[in-house]
């Protein structure tokens, strides 16, 4: 038998820092720290194997190591593990709380890893009530996030997120909203197109723009004059949606200036694509209305002008005659672009 005191009362009795008893009474030992079979009696009945720590200050359980002793874990006295750190979230160690949470600090590099081996699946699943409403998983290389049938898979080969079901671990098409009638996103910020409908080239709405464009009304041959937005009339817009160009002009000719020969209007926001495009144009006396003609005009091909017209196709060309300092042009109509 070994001793530790000269009246053992157990087996092995090594007084002061270790002691093995056989029962729950045996250890009530002036507070020093005990390592103790239990009996299946008082506080710690059903367990094999008890390590307490001395009471009072200083209560924590410490696991050292090394040639030069240094501590590695520690279970304080509220019952956390620490590990790597004496105190709660100090730097570069892991905090295991006893009421449940994990806190992984470090310096400089990644705060935890969770591997899966052999396939495809789940890595983490997330729970409420023991009920899984989520997970992050694997398809082939790449990382799959979801709840069920709504998720996404970051594809890095095509450089694209794949609409996933992560029940299934399975691609799904036509099936989910960005937002709903109630809970809209705000912006949405392109440097491409929109495929809208279907997926073909017809489908492709790559361009959308609204603005002001600056007329500048000419004759063949002279010095310009004067004109200005007429206070009646709306501004000078256009909107453009893919290669089509809708656009207006509202002005009052302040001073007619020395042109001569035909009119045209210039300064359109676009090109034209090469086609000629009819549009509509009234020109009147601000003193006169019954005296407004309407003129028909056309977008000249591959050009960004407007030139009128009379009569027959054959006498293109509105005089310059014809218009007069306190006459309005108003002109709205839509042409294509390849701009």
């Amino acid at each position: 038998m070994l001793k530790g005191t000269a009246s053992p009362s157990q087996k092995l009795d090594v007084r002061g820092a270790v002691r093995f008893g056989d029962t729950i009474s045996d250890v009530a030992d002036g507070g020093r720290p005990l390592i103790y079979a239990s009996d299946g009696s008082g506080a710690h009945t059903g367990h094999a194997l008890v390590i307490q720590a001395r009471d009072g200050a200083g209560s924590e359980i410490d696991f050292v190591t090394g040639t030069t002793p240094t501590t590695r874990m520690t279970i304080d006295s509220s019952g956390n593990v620490l590990v790597g750190g004496t105190s709660a979230e100090a730097a570069t160690s892991t905090t295991l709380y006893q009421t449940g949470q994990i806190v992984s600090r470090v310096d400089s590099t990644y705060a935890g890893e969770f591997r899966r081996d052999t396939d495809d699946g789940d890595i983490v699943t997330f729970r409420k009530d023991g009920t899984t409403v989520g997970s992050i998983g694997t398809y082939s290389t790449d990382l799959t996030i979801g709840t069920t049938d709504i998720g996404v898979r970051f594809d890095d080969n095509a450089s694209a997120y794949i609409p996933w079901n992560v029940g299934t671990n399975a691609s799904t098409d036509a099936t989910i909203d960005l937002g709903a009638s109630s809970v809209q996103y705000k912006d949405l910020y392109l440097s491409g197109g929109a495929y809208l409908g279907g997926t073909a080239a017809a489908n492709l709405l790559d361009d959308y723009e609204e603005g002001t464009w600056t007329p500048s009304i000419v004759g063949t041959t002279g010095s310009a004059g004067t004109h200005a937005l007429s206070s009646s009339g709306e501004a000078n817009n256009y909107t453009k949606i893919g290669n089509r160009v809708y656009f207006q002009m509202s002005r009052y000719v302040t001073n007619k200036g020395s042109y001569t020969g035909k009119t045209t209007v210039t300064g359109l926001p676009f090109t034209n694509d090469g086609s000629t495009t009819t549009v509509t144009l009234s020109k009147f006396p601000a003193t006169d209305y019954p005296d407004t003609q309407m003129i028909t005009a056309e977008v000249k091909a591959a050009s960004s002008e407007i030139r009128f017209y009379d009569g027959a196709r054959a006498d293109l060309g509105n005089d310059w005659a014809d218009l007069e300092t306190g006459y309005y042009l108003n002109v709205a109509g839509t042409y294509l672009t390849d701009s």
